[in-house]
């Protein structure tokens, strides 16, 4: 599990990234979060690390697309964003990776 409390917390500090980089008011509580979020939020159906894995897969890969898009925005607009959102991303892709060897070092590998 320490993978995944990895993910968590880089991910929590690339949010905090993007909120001082395009100055908005935060999302305080997890109600907010899941009203705000483009990817939804799946709770753990099952305690199988198998599951969680692949639940976290899938939340990477729609942030992936998320972060895609935004680079499309702010390509040649805004090259501070655009250089940390490239940043991010490149941090989202190799989550991806993380998880998918993690998957298959179980045996079970996931396909995009």
């Amino acid at each position: 599990m320490n993978l995944l409390y990895k993910l968590y917390r880089k991910s929590q500090q690339e949010a905090i990234w993007i909120q001082n980089a395009i100055i908005i008011k935060p999302l305080l509580s997890p109600k907010q979060w899941y009203d705000q979020t483009n990817c939804g939020y799946n709770d753990p159906a099952d305690s199988d690390i198998e599951v969680v894995i692949k639940q976290n897969l899938e939340g990477e890969r729609c942030a992936i697309d998320g972060y895609e898009k935004l680079l499309e925005m702010t390509q040649g607009k805004d090259h501070a964003t655009y250089q940390l959102i490239l940043e991010i991303l490149n941090d989202e892709l190799e989550h991806e990776e993380d998880l998918e060897s993690f998957l298959e070092d179980m045996g079970h590998a996931e396909k995009k």
